[in-house]
């Protein structure tokens, strides 16, 4: 049966194969197929008639890098609410004594920046070593600890 795949905004998607000499898939892409194009009434026909069948959007998999990105910024964004430029600029306070409310800030901000990653570590390697569904990156950054 054939398939059409969906886009995040629901429109068709034609699937584009490009071939070597042999007849080998060499590339494959996808083209949103425009509303009123004759590709896309052909498609619902063939959805009409059973021939084809029209797949859901389906969110891609998080990969490590996104998720390390994701954290970052999260770690970052509150060290910004904190009146510093970066995590690492507020941590670099935790050694300097000359102000104290400085340097208390910078301590608990390192202690709280390594349990974010000692905890995002723990859960990733959790889903990736069970059956468990791949978390989103909302789930991953909602499991944190909390800044307190």
């Amino acid at each position: 049966m054939k398939t059409y795949n969906t886009d995040q905004q629901g429109y068709l998607l034609a699937i584009i194969e490009a071939f070597d000499e042999e007849g080998n898939v060499i590339s494959t892409s996808n083209q949103t197929i425009p509303e009123g194009h004759r590709l896309h009434s052909q498609a619902l026909a063939e959805v009409e008639e059973g021939e084809a069948e029209i797949l859901p959007y389906v969110e891609p998999l998080p990969t490590q890098d996104e998720y390390t990105a994701a954290i970052q910024k999260h770690l970052d964004e509150l060290a910004v609410a904190n009146g510093f430029n970066s995590i690492l600029t507020a941590v670099s306070y935790a050694d300097e004594p000359s102000v104290k409310s400085f340097q208390d800030l910078g301590i608990a901000m390192r202690a709280w920046r390594s349990l974010v990653w000692e905890s995002a570590y723990t859960s990733i390697a959790s889903f990736e070593e069970s059956s468990e569904p791949q978390p989103s990156i909302a789930e991953v950054l909602a499991g944190l600890p909390s800044y307190v």
